[in-house]
């Protein structure tokens, strides 16, 4: 019956030769996910053309999932695979690490960071880093970036611990745990932001930078942290979450204030992603 419901919505809001395209790839990925789960062996190829290990039953099997049918999307898939604006890549919320492994397919890139606080993506993050490069190109870090270095926790969301998240108040600081009910659970981490993180990463301020923000509604505060760094003047290009939680005017009007224009959108209403360029 979901399926004979999921068949005519795509029609009705397609029409009929779209519809039969986007249905005949929402097949085909189904039937891709479920072959890898026959599979024997611990890594699967995603279809963003690299390789991640298998987690169809994890705490993020919804991550492993997403990434294996590329399901973010071909947008900045793409669009990473091809730039040759930056040489130096940060991804900041880097989950499992699919956008830092598609950024290892592209020569340009002499350097990628990528910033993962949560344990379990983070030990897989390594895992996936090292089935797909035998180099030190990719430098994985526990670590989330806010507007200043400190401890913290993430509150975890046990449907899909992908969507855990930093809670603080308008002002970035870290809300008390007795604020919430016993049956929530934590995740304690670290935060790394300005001088910190300036001092951490020791760029080549010669080279041009690409960042990816993906933290699930802490944006504002991750701009914060990179705009006290000695290397924000090098960056050309930031690709950005806006969640639904988010407060999103406060991300465009500093990125509007500091040079950035938006180059491309992805998504609509109010949960969409925006790539910037600075002009």
């Amino acid at each position: 019956m979901k399926i004979l419901k999921l068949i005519k919505y795509i029609y009705l809001k397609y029409g009929l030769l779209t519809g039969a395209k986007k249905l005949s790839s929402y097949l085909f990925k189904i039937f891709y996910y479920n072959i890898w789960k026959l599979s024997p062996f611990k890594f699967c190829i995603s279809l963003y053309g690299v390789l991640i290990a298998k987690n169809f039953y994890g705490s993020h099997s919804n991550s492993f999932k997403y990434s294996l049918i590329a399901q973010y999307g071909k947008f900045f898939s793409n669009f990473l695979k091809n730039q040759k604006e930056a040489s130096i890549f940060i991804d900041v919320g880097a989950n499992l690490g699919i956008y830092s492994l598609i950024a290892l397919k592209n020569p340009f890139f002499s350097k990628i960071f990528s910033f993962e606080p949560q344990r379990i993506p983070f030990d897989n993050l390594i895992e996936n880093i090292q089935r797909n490069s035998d180099n030190d190109i990719c430098t994985p870090f526990n670590y989330g970036i806010s507007h200043q270095s400190k401890k913290s926790f993430l509150k975890i969301d046990k449907k899909d611990f992908a969507k855990s998240k930093l809670v603080v108040s308008s002002d970035g600081k870290t809300v008390d745990k007795s604020e919430f009910s016993k049956s929530t659970i934590f995740e304690d981490i670290e935060l790394v932001g300005n001088k910190e993180l300036s001092n951490l990463l020791d760029l080549d301020l010669s080279k041009k930078i690409g960042v990816k923000i993906d933290t699930e509604g802490h944006e504002f505060f991750v701009l914060q942290g990179l705009m006290n760094t000695n290397f924000w003047q090098n960056i050309c290009w930031i690709f950005m979450e806006f969640p639904r939680k988010a407060n999103h005017q406060r991300c465009l009007d500093i990125m509007d204030n500091e040079g950035f224009k938006i180059a491309g959108k992805v998504g609509d209403g109010d949960h969409y992603d925006l790539l910037f360029k600075k002009v």
